[in-house]
């Protein structure tokens, strides 16, 4: 009794996916918006193409369909978009993520049990039912914990990182350059991933005519890092103002200035 019933729900389960896949829902016109603000964002990945594969496959399918039911149900992933910034992939990508893995726990006990019913085992058809729903939400909420760590980790990291920055830029500052072309060197010498972020948000500075200020603050936004909302908030003169102490104090009084200031 209980191999017809699983093998019935597979059949049906794969059914429904492989529509799903074959004919995707149009785009709704709030997810092309959202494709233009990102489009429009500062922070970027430096990872291989990511719109290759089965994972952008999923997305776009599976993962446009489960983001609109998630909006229109009021669901709020400015969070999630946020770490999705540092870590890299999109909504619809993460939630297809989910999906899989939460179908793979739910399905996974009852193909053992199938496999132990052919071979000749009888299982109760409760143990592998509760084992499922537990796998399936184990399974299904482990993306969000894997990626909020990594977002927190790369976070960390750019903060650290960010202090270096503040030193090259004093350096350049002590050797004549403006603070403008200051900030632009300092963002160009470092390396890493921290920098690579810097240097592409300053470098918009020529097309949009931004200031530099309002570009590090809006990618202190988009990157959920405070830290950098606030180094762009404090008074180009007192930058300039830094110069003069001793460079290993350049930090603390740049923040002394800052609190000053507010």
């Amino acid at each position: 009794m209980i191999v017809p019933i699983l093998l019935g729900a597979l059949t049906g389960g794969a059914g429904l996916l492989s529509f799903r896949l074959l004919f995707p829902p149009a785009p709704p016109l709030q997810a092309s918006i959202d494709r233009l603000h990102r489009r429009n964002a500062l922070a970027s990945l430096a990872t291989p193409d990511q719109s290759e594969g089965m994972s952008d496959l999923l997305g776009r399918t599976v993962g446009v369909t489960a983001a609109r039911i998630a909006r229109d149900l009021g669901l709020n992933f400015a969070s999630l978009e946020a770490d999705l910034r540092i870590t890299g992939g999109s909504v619809e990508q993460h939630l297809a993520r989910k999906i899989v893995l939460g179908l793979y726990g739910l399905a996974m006990p009852a193909l053992l049990t199938l496999l132990g019913s052919l071979l000749g085992f009888t299982i109760p058809f409760m143990y592998p039912a509760l084992l499922g729903v537990l796998l399936g939400v184990l399974f299904f909420f482990a993306p969000d914990v894997g990626n909020r760590h990594q977002a927190r980790a790369r976070r960390d990291d750019f903060k650290h990182s960010l202090g270096s920055f503040l030193d090259l830029v004093v350096i350049s500052l002590a050797g004549g350059a403006g603070v403008e072309s200051a900030l632009r060197d300092a963002a160009a010498i470092g390396e890493g991933w921290t920098f690579v972020q810097l240097h592409n948000a300053l470098e918009t500075t020529v097309l949009t005519g931004e200031t530099p200020w309002a570009v590090l603050s809006r990618l202190g936004v988009e990157l959920s890092v405070p830290e950098l909302v606030e180094l762009a908030a404090s008074d180009p003169v007192m930058i300039m103002a830094s110069v003069v102490m001793p460079r290993s104090s350049s930090r603390s009084c740049w923040s002394r200035c800052h609190r000053a200031d507010m």
